[in-house]
């Protein structure tokens, strides 16, 4: 590497930070979103529904018309608005889902379709969107139900 190259991650005065912009200022952000829910003590029950996230008041997060409360992470927030409570019982229900006998399809075919939708979720707002979501719970429907879209004869 060269002498003024930045890496990809790094940590400074105790955070953790990115070279890449749009990274860091999602790292930036979910670090804050953390911090606040433990400096104002809602760790377990989360925020609420009727309530604006604190970090959404800075405009740098807000964005240019100040209207974004979505933190880009589908976990976390789950967490900032329901807390901890929320997190176990989200994880629960993906956890019996997956524990499901899902007719024809193995579990590996459901993970191989999950871990993408986890993955870029935990980078954008795709779940917070109603049309990602429908989409998501009709394919899960078609794992649980047995619909193949593949491998028939006709």
């Amino acid at each position: 590497t060269f002498d003024d190259e930045v890496p990809l991650f790094y940590i400074f005065d105790g955070r953790m930070f990115s070279a890449d912009g749009n990274l860091n200022w999602r790292l930036q952000l979910w670090q804050d979103v953390v911090v606040d829910s433990i400096k104002n003590n809602y760790v377990f029950q989360g925020l609420g529904f009727n309530k604006t996230i604190p970090v959404f008041d800075d405009l740098i997060y807000s964005g240019v018309d100040g209207l974004n409360e979505n933190t880009h992470n589908y976990f976390l927030n789950v967490y900032s608005r329901t807390g901890l409570l929320g997190i176990v019982a989200l994880f629960y229900f993906w956890i019996n889902l997956l524990r499901q006998k899902l007719s024809l399809f193995s579990k590996s075919e459901l993970y191989i379709f999950l871990t993408p939708l986890f993955f870029i979720s935990m980078f954008d707002g795709s779940m917070e969107n109603p049309y990602f979501g429908m989409l998501i719970y009709f394919f899960l429907s078609s794992f649980v139900t047995g619909i193949k879209f593949t491998d028939r004869e006709y």
